[in-house]
Formats: structure tokens, sequence, C-alpha cells
């Protein structure tokens, strides 16, 4: 029993160790992460004031994780294209910001729901627009 309590142990250290690198990064956010995200791949930990950052790669998509310094899930973004919007942002993008092209566009998804944020950009200006009701645009930034 010992020696499998034991092997278990190094197992979750070796697993927490390779999510961590060089960052301390508290062992019940990296358990709540790996029992959430099983299938994520190379993930890079960075430790913030008040919470963790995650990048990692799970079925082909980058994605990042939002952790609280309590192991709490507190969103999850991931780069989408512009056809993946929801009809209504996306016939907006085309009419009222027609003179801009996407130079990023995330899809937050969190406790309240679906957000998206759009960096345009022109020869003048750079913008960033966020939805969080998927019919409307609103400046963020």
């Amino acid at each position: 029993m010992k020696k499998i309590l034991l092997a278990i142990t190094l197992m979750l250290t070796s697993i927490a160790y390779a999510f961590a690198g060089d960052e301390k990064i508290n062992q019940q956010v990296v358990h709540a992460f790996s029992r959430e995200f099983s299938a994520a791949q190379d993930a890079t930990w960075q430790s913030r004031e008040n919470y963790y950052r995650v990048d990692f790669y799970m079925e082909g998509e980058r994605m990042v994780a939002f952790y609280s310094t309590k192991a709490e899930l507190l969103g999850v973004t991931r780069h989408i294209l512009s056809t993946k919007l929801p009809g209504y942002l996306q016939k907006s993008l085309k009419k009222d910001y027609a003179n801009y092209w996407i130079t990023d566009l995330l899809e937050l998804s969190n406790e309240e729901g679906l957000s998206y944020y759009v960096t345009l950009q022109n020869a003048d200006e750079t913008i960033i627009l966020e939805s969080k009701d998927s019919l409307y645009w609103t400046l963020f930034r």
C-alpha cells in the first residue's frame, strides 16, 4: 500500500512540475487544471499577483485558462475565426467596421456565458470591441 501511495505521489509531483515549469504554481490549481483539461498538451504557466494563467493546446486549438489562487476556474479563451462568430456579430463587423481588418479575435467562456473580443485596425487606429450578449459590439478600449 505504501508503494502505491508513493508511486501516486511521485506521479502527481512529476505532472505538477511538468505543468509548472520554473514558476511556483499552487498545486491545487495544477490539480484542478489537470482534472478539467485532461487532454491538454504543452501547458505553460504564469503566476500573477492574484491569479494563474495557463496556455495550452487541446484538440489542436491554442487555449488559455485563468484560475484564482483558490483553484477556481475564472474563464477560458480561445482564438476563433470570424466565421465562427454569431451571425449578427459577423454582419455588424462587415457593415459598421468595413474599413478595418481583424487582427485578433477571442472567445471568452466563463460563468457569465460566452463573450467575444475583436481587435480591429486600419491605417489610423486600433480599437477593441467586446460583445457580452452576442447581439451588439461595444467599445472595450
